[in-house]
């Protein structure tokens, strides 16, 4: 609970569901186990766990952990000298349920690993201390009728402010990423064309995000970002481009192109081709 943290902390409980403060201020032998989001900040860090790249802004780190990664293993993995950090720990109460399991793509940041954290300019950290400085002024305020209401919508502020930091660091990130796809597309392909990739699995981000070696939320994301598609739909969309090349570039039949590409069935494949290019499949390859 928070007033355990705050306790241990040495702070007085201004909300039973929300804390601020300081990482440097826990004792070394605390543990926390809370079920709580967390945020920490933390200033001029381009450290190689959090994920820094040459292209990205260095002057703060913001770093999310769910619910089911305590503040207390993360303390567990940095030295003393190094927990400048400031923190926010709420309930998922606090977010309007935007964050709860239920619905995690409304910050799904909060599911990335850490070397995948958000990195900002001055301007950006100064932005989101300001907001932290907004929500302390509502905790400092004390509780009444509209505290949840206004602290529930400063969080959200807060977070929707990471969410446009994030998409700035994609964009920053174009070269990498851009890579990253061609990756993808290689992966894609060469499962359809040889039979060394299961099929069935091609479609779940968490089998490309396993290759990539990155969560399969940050993948999501990326891929949203450089194409507007989900994974289903971009490997759904790559599995019907090299269906259109087989149609036009050999006599293989429909059922034998549908089989190949692991369709359930042709009829499954031809109704999909139509929807997708207006053509059944024997049509297009008429008029191609």
């Amino acid at each position: 609970m928070i007033a355990q943290c705050d306790k241990l902390l040495h702070d007085k409980t201004m909300h039973p569901l929300i804390s601020i403060g300081n990482l440097s201020d826990i004792s070394p032998n605390a543990v926390i186990k809370t079920g709580f989001y967390h945020i920490l900040l933390r200033g001029r860090s381009l450290q190689p766990e959090f994920g820094g790249l040459c292209c990205d802004y260095q002057d703060a780190t913001v770093i999310f952990l769910p619910p089911q990664y305590p503040l207390s293993h993360f303390m567990a993995n940095i030295s003393d000298s190094d927990k400048n950090y400031t923190y926010i720990s709420f309930h998922e109460k606090l977010s309007n349920n935007a964050c709860t399991e239920g619905a995690p793509d409304n910050y799904s940041f909060f599911y990335y690993r850490q070397e995948e954290s958000l990195h900002i300019s001055l301007r950006e950290k100064e932005i989101l201390l300001t907001r932290i400085k907004d929500i302390t002024d509502e905790l400092n305020w004390g509780i009444d009728r509209y505290t949840y209401t206004l602290i529930t919508e400063k969080i959200e502020l807060f977070l929707n402010y990471c969410k446009r930091f994030y998409t700035r660091q994609f964009i920053t990130r174009a070269e990498t990423n851009k890579r990253i796809m061609q990756q993808i597309h290689k992966m894609a392909d060469l499962c359809f064309f040889t039979d060394k990739f299961p099929k069935k699995e091609i479609s779940s981000t968490d089998y490309f995000a396993k290759k990539l070696d990155m969560s399969s939320a940050y993948l999501e994301d990326l891929l949203k970002h450089e194409t507007g598609m989900s994974m289903a739909e971009y490997v759904q969309l790559r599995r019907l481009s090299i269906a259109q090349k087989l149609l036009c570039q050999t006599d293989k039949s429909v059922s034998c192109i549908a089989k190949e590409l692991g369709y359930p069935s042709s009829g499954h494949f031809s109704k999909l081709f139509k929807t997708i290019f207006g053509y059944t499949p024997d049509e297009y390859r008429n008029l191609n």
